[in-house]
Formats: structure tokens, C-alpha cells, sequence
């Protein structure tokens, strides 16, 4: 299966906020339990994440990107010269979604937070092919 289908097929949560931290946001990512200090922190259980951005140590738990409006914005305004379009979409059965478009390349997802994350992920994959 091609990288685009998975990232199609993604839930939101943990593992894709991890993705997005790494992938566009530059930010280093590693699994909470594996951190030394957090054994005493309530983040280190429950397959959280923990970022760091390359420039320092400063550790924090990873941004909900794929839950959260405000995180997920923060995604927009990174990829802001992909041109980002949201539209809420509207489907045959009755159902409302989200529709996120960097440039021609777009995801669908029933939440704006979930669309937008996975939208970028396609956009920036498909950007690293054509540079590769």
C-alpha cells in the first residue's frame, strides 16, 4: 500500500500528532516512557509523546494536531505557502465533514483538526518524492 493511501486512512490521535510533530513541524519525537525523567509525570503512560524542537532541550508533551482546532492551526499557519483551503463538505447521506486543500492536494475527514493534519501530511509526503 503507497505512503498517500495510509495517511488517507489514518485516525486521529497519538500516533498521528507524533507524525505531524516530526513531519511538519520539524520537532523531535520520542515515546514518553522512554524519557528518564517523566517516570514521575502522568504524560509518560498512555503511548504519549514527548517533542523537543531541534534547536534545545526543552521537553514538552506533543500538541493533540489531529484533535484540537488550535493545535491543528498551528499546522495552517506552518504550511501557509501551500495556499491551505478549508470548506465543510457535505456528503450524500446526509453527514457533514471537513475538506482541508494545500494546492490541489486535499483530505476529507469529519473533523477540520483531523482534515487539515492529514491533508499536510499528504502535501509535504508528495513534496519529498518530487524532491527526492
Amino acid at each position: 500500500m503507497a505512503e498517500q493511501e495510509m495517511v488517507a486512512m489514518m485516525k486521529a490521535g497519538k500516533q498521528l500528532d507524533a507524525l505531524i510533530a516530526e513531519r511538519i513541524m520539524g520537532l523531535l519525537v520520542r515515546p514518553a516512557h522512554d524519557m528518564e525523567f517523566t517516570s514521575e509525570r502522568e504524560w509518560a503512560y498512555e503511548g504519549n509523546f514527548v517533542i523537543t524542537s531541534p534547536e534545545g532541550y526543552s521537553p514538552s508533551l506533543c500538541p493533540s494536531f489531529s484533535t484540537d482546532i488550535a493545535a491543528a492551526w498551528q499546522v495552517i499557519e506552518k504550511l501557509t505557502d501551500y495556499d491551505p483551503q478549508l470548506t465543510q463538505w457535505g456528503y450524500e447521506d446526509g453527514s457533514v465533514g471537513w475538506m482541508c486543500d494545500f494546492e490541489g492536494t486535499e483530505a476529507h475527514a469529519p473533523t477540520v483538526a483531523l482534515a487539515i493534519c492529514l491533508a499536510a501530511l499528504k502535501v509535504i509526503d508528495g513534496a519529498r518524492v518530487i524532491e527526492d
